[in-house]
């Protein structure tokens, strides 16, 4: 059986499985995205999954070939067809038993011993069934290669006709960056203006960091560099996952307005022309991004017109795995084709066959922080003309936790949860029992670990800074996109869980020449961050902005207080209403998470249960229902923009 063939089979075998995979993730791209937006990313993963098809027919022939070689030389009578069935025998069994487990029993572990059982026998049936079926081998070959010839041509000529979409994308991608990275002119602004330097830490709960009482000293440097800082005890995420807060910080609008719900698509609703670094830009600030997440991206966020330089996120990392390295490459040539991942997918699978080895898992930090302050500190010395706002957006302490060696064990000693491959077997079904508590504390402690990295990787950055730049006219806010959860029984981030682990985040503000610092109670919103650097800026907060300034807080003003919300609607496609999904009002000391699916709702005082275990909404009714209404209003109000009633 010559080598045509054989690709024949595996290439119709490949396109099948991975139209039905299409479908499947059609209905999540749905939610954001158009089918017009869909089709480069099938274009994409089109080619890549011929080009290994191609792949695996050479290595399938050449080890079928070897094999009949060796039969024939121990003068046995077997035919490559023969060959062939019993491979392709083996192939389906194990793919219908990889299903079973994956749709019956995703959770559980399987030992390596009853793994090798399976396979044994998966390989006896196979035999079996193949020698049964010996005598018909090469008629049942023929009539199948006979008969799938038009898929060939059909799903061949979808293959060819992919290669100009992604060759246009990868065209204007590159261009983009290209355009990015060049260097400009720089704007002749006011220089007596402030500089402004905002640092957001992915997944960094303030719930886990000294400066704001945590028990482990996590934050030493933080925690001293706030003495002449304003914090602020209280401030909440606009959501639990990173695409939805970064909007709301790069918008001033909270989730429901701006409505980027999906962490693999969408743009924020009006964000091309209502975004505070373009309100920056036309009042003469030079705008730079340095964002190591690409879901953080500016590009992303559809708002890199509104910067002078923003590197791309891929340009940021240090790659320790075959994925890594995939991923860098992947996002230089089809940086906003978010299904780009695809092949990478952890639910694809390629990802579901794949060694649990160095082919999935980094053996390091792949996003130092070191990696992006140092490329701000080199940027920034291009623009001195005029005032500046600079983002960077670091990744750690996102998932996996992997501090360097010298930070390894420090806040506990066990050698559990040390790799990345062991972090995720724990967190991966997200749910943990309270017989797993023990675990979840360990894991917290890697997580620590991370933030004391962080921490010192701060120090090193401010003390760059103040070497390398006059800080008499610079203002820093460090603040995060959301926290990480270790309790209630649920692990990292996202989810349908919006409990303060998650949603308690810090904000720190240092003026310059402030010498004295000050702590803050009050509770304030996401959504007032980038209103107060519109403030800082001098500039005019706009009607669409939803957050206030927080200056007066800093000049000893104490504003009325406001309800604070946050939000998860990863459910709800972007152009429907939303009746699904969890949100959270805070007012005062009481919190109210409503589950709007269920029609749920849990009442918690924070200040008499800061862990949220009590949920006392049959005690305080009134309390209840007067929060829910909060939120039951203003759904009623955003609902009734989208649907036309009111314009945005």
């Amino acid at each position: 059986m010559n080598f045509l063939k054989v690709f024949r089979l595996i290439f119709v075998s490949f396109i099948l499985y991975l139209i039905g995979d299409m479908f499947y993730r059609w209905d999540a791209f749905d939610y954001y995205g158009s089918f017009l937006e869909f089709i480069p990313a099938v274009a994409l993963i089109s080619v890549l999954w011929s080009l290994l098809a191609l792949l695996t027919a050479i290595f399938a022939w050449l080890v079928l070939s070897v094999l009949k070689k060796i039969f024939h030389l121990l003068k046995l009578e077997v035919h490559f067809e023969d060959l062939l069935i019993l491979t392709g025998l083996i192939v389906l069994l194990g793919l219908i038993s990889l299903y079973l487990k994956s749709s019956l029993w995703p959770f559980v572990r399987v030992s390596i011993q009853l793994k090798f059982g399976l396979v044994a026998g998966i390989a006896v049936i196979a035999l079996f069934a193949s020698i049964m079926m010996r005598n018909r081998a090469v008629w049942l070959l023929e009539m199948i290669n006979e008969r799938i010839t038009p898929l060939v041509w059909l799903f061949g000529m979808i293959v060819v006709l992919s290669v100009p979409v992604i060759s246009y994308k990868a065209w204007s991608n590159l261009a983009e960056i290209n355009n990015l990275a060049e260097p400009k002119a720089s704007a002749n602004g006011d220089v007596s203006r402030p500089n402004i330097i905002l640092i957001t830490f992915d997944a960094m709960t303030a719930r886990d960091m000294s400066v704001y009482g945590y028990d482990r000293e996590t934050t030493p440097f933080i925690s001293k560099w706030a003495e002449s800082a304003t914090v602020f005890l209280k401030l909440q995420a606009a959501s639990n996952y990173t695409a939805p807060t970064v909007a709301t910080l790069m918008t001033g609008k909270r989730v429901w307005v701006h409505r980027r719900f999906q962490s693999n698509g969408g743009k924020p609703n009006k964000g091309k022309t209502e975004n505070i670094p373009l309100l920056l830009k036309n009042d003469g600030y030079v705008n730079m991004a340095f964002v190591a997440n690409d879901v953080a991206s500016v590009q992303e966020l559809g708002i890199s017109e509104s910067f002078i330089a923003a590197p791309p996120s891929y340009d940021l990392m240090t790659p320790s795995s075959v994925i890594g390295y995939s991923f860098r490459f992947l996002q230089k040539y089809f940086g906003n084709i978010q299904e780009f991942d695809w092949i990478l997918l952890e639910d694809f699978i390629l990802q579901k066959l794949a060694p649990d080895n160095y082919f999935k898992y980094p053996i390091k930090n792949q996003f130092p922080i070191r990696k992006v302050t140092e490329r701000f500190i080199a940027e920034v010395q291009r623009y001195r003309k005029g005032p500046y706002f600079a983002w960077l957006h670091l990744y750690p302490p996102h998932l996996p936790y992997l501090a360097p060696d010298n930070y390894a064990n420090i806040f506990n000693s066990s050698s559990k949860y040390t790799t990345a491959k062991s972090q995720d077997g724990l967190v991966r079904p997200r749910y943990f029992s309270e017989d797993q508590q023990a675990d979840a504390d360990i894991l917290r402690a890697r997580y620590d670990e991370f933030i004391r990295y962080c921490d010192n990787e701060f120090k090193t950055f401010i003390k760059q800074l103040e070497e390398s730049d006059d800080m008499k006219n610079t203002v820093i806010i460090l603040s995060a996109d959301h926290g990480e959860s270790f309790e209630h029984g649920y692990f990292s981030h996202g989810g349908p869980f919006l409990f303060e682990q998650m949603t308690s985040i810090p904000l720190i503000i240092k003026l310059p020449g402030h010498e004295e610092g000050q702590i803050v109670h009050d509770l304030v919103d996401q959504a007032d961050v980038p209103a107060t650097i519109l403030d800082i800026a001098g500039i005019p907060v706009p009607s669409w902005v939803e957050g206030r300034s927080l200056l007066p807080y800093m000049r000893g003003d104490k504003p009325a207080p406001t309800p604070v919300f946050s939000m998860d609607l990863i459910e709800v496609p972007v152009e429907e209403k939303i009746e699904t999904g969890t949100v959270a009002v805070w007012e005062g000391n009481y919190k109210l998470i409503h589950y709007l699916k269920k029609n749920e709702s849990v009442l918690f005082n924070l200040k008499e249960d800061p862990g949220e275990l009590n949920d006392i909404y049959s005690e305080e009714e009134k309390i209840g229902r007067h929060l829910l209404g909060l939120i039951q209003d203003n759904l009623v109000k955003v609902n009734n923009r989208f649907s036309g009633k009111e314009s945005y």
